[in-house]
């Protein structure tokens, strides 16, 4: 009886231990994702922010992709644009076209300056929460993958119309809990019958 108590305690654990990743955010520089073609990078399944500020023109793929992925579970992938209102995003699995972020109308339709702090977020987490910017929650499928993101709209720098010269943007990926809680429960059966 005690056992099965510790084997539950330990599952809950690891449950609460990924439902609370931190989520401080980590910065690829543009001087980070230069690399030798063909480079992968490994996404974090910890929740982490992973923040990327990257010169680029509209229509292009970051630089730093693709970003790899194994999981037994399907993966939550949350995606958010930063700073600067307006970036929206394609997202590829396996250089397959997977979903699109939602538009948004860009800076000039709230306010008159692009770097106002009422609508220009540092933070992922506000920036998500706020509804100024384009994201969204997708469910990535489980096994190994790679996960490129195409930045298809750039907000303008001013008046003109010219994009900013670089996208930006801000994701995480955690492995499904209610997958991992039947893997947990799978665990205990299999320890049940011995």
């Amino acid at each position: 009886m005690t056992k099965r108590f510790a084997v539950i305690g330990i599952g809950m654990a690891v449950l609460a231990s990924v439902a609370i990743a931190g989520t401080q955010p980590v910065l690829q520089s543009p001087a980070a994702s230069e690399g030798a073609a063909g480079a992968r990078f490994a996404l974090p399944l910890d929740g982490t922010w992973t923040v990327l500020d990257e010169y680029m023109n509209p229509g292009d793929f970051f630089p730093s992709n693709p970003w790899s992925y194994t999981s037994a579970t399907p993966v939550t992938f949350t995606i958010t644009d930063l700073f600067v209102i307006s970036d929206q995003f394609e997202i590829y699995v396996d250089n397959n076209y997977f979903a699109t972020t939602p538009a948004v109308p860009d800076w000039p339709a709230y306010t008159n300056d692009p770097f106002d702090p009422m609508y220009w977020y540092n933070d992922p987490d506000l920036a998500l929460a706020s509804g100024y910017y384009s994201s969204g929650v997708y469910v990535l499928p489980a096994g190994a993958h790679d996960v490129s993101i195409r930045n298809i709209h750039i907000p303008p720098m001013d008046a003109t119309g010219a994009p900013f010269p670089d996208g930006t943007v801000a994701f995480k990926a955690v492995p499904e809990p209610a997958s991992l809680a039947l893997l947990g429960l799978a665990g205990l059966l299999a320890f049940r019958r011995r």
